[in-house]
């Protein structure tokens, strides 16, 4: 058996979630109970509320976290939860009204590598890259 070889093109500018990525990276830091943590609103065409993109970071990972209303999680096919629970995505009940995609990134070398592990999510979830992030 022989294995196909795949290469990856560098990201930078000219790829769609460019901009996200650069945004997310500089969001300000708030205090939290547990470290740090930073958020975002997200436009979804699948989730008429929007989602919320957010993340906890401490010394050594970083939780991140897309939410919505739990009235819209029903939107979501049990064959896209199932890949994106495969994808390291952990479905989660937040409460009594949010439901949560939570997924832990080990830090590299002090740097988080989240904002690179986002955009999958979010595409599946319906969010464009092409909004407006905040600026």
């Amino acid at each position: 058996m022989t294995e196909k070889i795949i290469a990856r093109l560098p990201f930078g500018p000219e790829d769609p979630w460019y901009e996200f990525v650069q945004v997310y990276k500089a969001l300000p830091l708030k205090s939290a109970p547990l470290g740090k943590y930073k958020e975002i609103a997200a436009h979804s065409k699948l989730i008429p509320a929007g989602i919320t993109i957010s993340s906890t970071i401490t010394a050594t990972e970083e939780v991140g976290r897309v939410s919505m209303p739990r009235v819209d999680a029903d939107l979501i096919s049990t064959d896209l939860r199932v890949a994106l629970a495969g994808w390291g995505w952990e479905p989660l009940l937040q409460g009594t009204g949010r439901f949560v995609f939570r997924k832990t990134i080990k830090l590299e070398n002090g740097a988080s590598t989240m904002p690179m592990a986002l955009p999958l999510i979010l595409e599946n979830l319906g969010v464009e890259p092409k909004q407006d992030w905040g600026n």
